[in-house]
């Protein structure tokens, strides 16, 4: 699932939510989502979609993977820690209550994947079921906490950009899509730039259906970090919507890696 912005239309679904109705100016297009008007100067159009991997490539990707559950969503995550996914807000917004319901297949390729597990915890970013207008996208985070840990041998998590790190100019968008579920989709080179007025980054890199949740990844050095969450698209600007890592998805993953160490020292602090 994913938030669409379209200014082509007169109204458009939000994909598996609401209708946004549009207006449009000369100087600017207004987006009017939940009676709050976003507006931002008109960008470039020439944004390329993103596109299928070489086959050769998607093993290195095994920590992102398809949040996949009973209801009509199909987004995208990846495995941040342990037993941590991190995903959009949007795509877990229908399953409160129906955690069996929910699962991260990670590393799918084809008829492949490196492991899945059922979410037994799902936690949106505070206050974002009640958030209104850009809110509801600058706050579009969620984390699933896996019933079963994928443990570093099978998988290596990504590693979160560090608050003190620089955002780059560039990075890598990846995820799957919902039309096409079985395969790893991304582009690299694609621009990151902070849109003040919204509070989320933006890329020219345009993210389609299922793309929802994956992950935004910078290098530095050898590594390569997850510095954002793919949330939204303007099709006629040729944007994709970025929610940043925060202050909150690295308590999550602090506390998940909390939770491992302690299943890591148990059995040797056991008395017999």
């Amino acid at each position: 699932m994913l938030y669409v912005l379209e200014s082509k239309l007169r109204s458009v679904k939000f994909y598996g939510e609401r209708v946004m109705s549009i207006a449009r100016s000369a100087a600017r297009t207004v987006l009017i989502a939940d009676a709050f008007v976003l507006s931002f100067a008109t960008l470039s159009s020439g944004a390329e979609r993103l596109s299928a991997l070489p086959k050769a490539e998607r093993g290195a990707w095994g920590a992102v993977g398809v949040v996949a559950s009973k209801g009509p969503v199909a987004c995208s995550g990846t495995l941040v820690a342990a037993d941590l996914v991190v995903t959009a807000a949007h795509c877990v917004a229908h399953d409160t209550g129906l955690m069996e319901g929910i699962q991260f297949i990670a590393g799918l390729d084809g008829t492949r994947r490196i492991a899945t597990s059922s979410a037994v915890e799902v936690l949106r970013f505070p206050v974002w079921d009640h958030a209104k207008g850009h809110n509801r996208i600058r706050l579009d985070l969620a984390v699933l906490r896996l019933g079963r840990l994928i443990p570093a041998d099978k998988q290596k998590p990504i590693d979160l950009l560090p608050p003190e790190q620089s955002l780059p100019a560039a990075g890598a968008l990846l995820g799957y899509q919902k039309s096409r579920g079985n395969s790893l989709y991304g582009r690299f080179g694609c621009t990151l730039e902070r849109s003040r007025a919204l509070g989320v980054l933006t890329s020219d890199c345009l993210a389609t259906k299922g793309n929802s949740g994956g992950p935004v990844l910078v290098k530095y050095g050898d590594n390569w970090l997850l510095a954002a969450v793919i949330v939204a698209i303007d099709e006629d600007q040729g944007t994709t919507f970025l929610v940043e890592a925060n202050g909150w998805l690295l308590a999550q993953v602090k506390a998940a890696e909390d939770r491992e160490t302690a299943r890591v020292a148990k059995p040797s602090d056991a008395r017999p």
